[in-house]
């Protein structure tokens, strides 16, 4: 990437999606990522609005310091941080509201709808979902405060087209409420690797072109799954976040959650689909739970799935990984 690039093209999406947030010139905000190219181009993004960038790398003790000790209230990390955040707060025996923490700016995942009331709750805060790709621009889509959880805003106008194409026939779909499709995106205004017409895997559902009470006019979007981690079921087409969509569902029983099982590679794969799922607090009786599970996820999802029931799962700093590949 050139200067111009890094500035002008990734660093701009991310000033105005912190901007949505509700990161304003006074906030403090806490850069989570290390990854050099992912921390430097944020913190670009962040100082471009005028706050000040904290980085503080996957460390939570350095964070807290940060709320405490450097009147920090902002926060930028992977939805699985956010979570894992909390919960280390938590044990520590600090009231997570003494941080001072209002504005969480986060994604890579997707995933944030199923902890936001939490994570809302627990820090008293606002917390919005961010999506975009390196290859292009780091944020392309971002929620607003005032819809959160009601899709993303398209926020890159100018420096990536947006395109939405059928997976399979690869034929060019309209941009109306209720399509699906792929996402496909072209540079528009970097310099060194300027790609045309580029497949996301990003498999995403159009839930509004009109206006937002936020005043914004980018089309929003939720996001079904990526094609390359679909799995196919006897000609049903899953996708590992619809799985978890349905499990979390059943809160408290479990506590939302899963890790799928494999075998040898996808993605087609015999049934049925062994699925790992965390008990929650009010699991109740676990056989029944099992039926229940296995019985919602045939009814809604259309595929058999044998569930086994685990005391816990792996926590993730960064990403959660819903799947686990045994033959590796």
């Amino acid at each position: 990437m050139t200067h111009h690039d890094i500035h002008d093209v990734h660093a701009e999406a991310i000033a105005r999606v912190c901007w949505m947030g509700g990161v304003r010139p006074l906030s403090k905000v806490v850069n989570i990522p290390t990854a050099p190219f992912i921390a430097d181009t944020f913190r670009e993004g962040i100082e471009r609005t005028g706050a000040t960038n904290i980085p503080v790398g996957f460390n939570v003790d350095r964070c807290i310091a940060a709320y405490q000790y450097q009147g920090a209230d902002a926060l930028h990390g992977t939805v699985s941080f956010w979570s894992y955040f909390l919960d280390e707060v938590e044990r520590k025996g600090i009231d997570p509201k003494s941080l001072g923490l209002r504005t969480i700016i986060g994604g890579a995942e997707g995933g944030a709808n199923l902890v936001r009331s939490r994570i809302e709750e627990g820090f008293g805060c606002t917390a919005i979902e961010g999506m975009g790709m390196g290859e292009m621009s780091c944020v392309i889509w971002g929620e607003c405060v005032e819809e959160r959880g009601h899709g993303m805003h398209y926020i890159a106008q100018g420096n990536v087209h947006v395109e939405l194409i059928d997976p399979i026939t690869l034929e060019s779909k309209t941009i109306r409420e209720g399509a699906e499709g792929e996402l496909v995106y072209s540079a528009l205004h970097s310099q060194a690797m300027p790609l045309l017409r580029y497949r996301s895997r990003d498999n995403v559902r159009i839930l509004t072109t009109d206006k937002c009470t936020c005043g914004r006019t980018g089309f929003r979007i939720e996001v079904i799954g990526r094609t390359d981690d679909m799995l196919t079921i006897l000609g049903v087409n899953v996708y590992p976040l619809a799985i978890r969509d349905v499990v979390s569902a059943m809160k408290p029983e479990v506590s939302g959650a899963i890790e799928i099982q494999l075998e040898k590679p996808g993605p087609v794969v015999e049934p049925p689909l062994k699925l790992k799922v965390e008990v929650g607090e009010n699991p109740g009786d676990r056989e029944a739970l099992k039926k229940k599970l296995e019985t919602t996820i045939r009814e809604k999802l259309i595929f058999r799935a044998n569930v086994e029931l685990v005391d816990e799962l792996p926590k993730y700093q960064y990403k959660t990984q819903l799947i686990k590949k045994l033959y590796e």
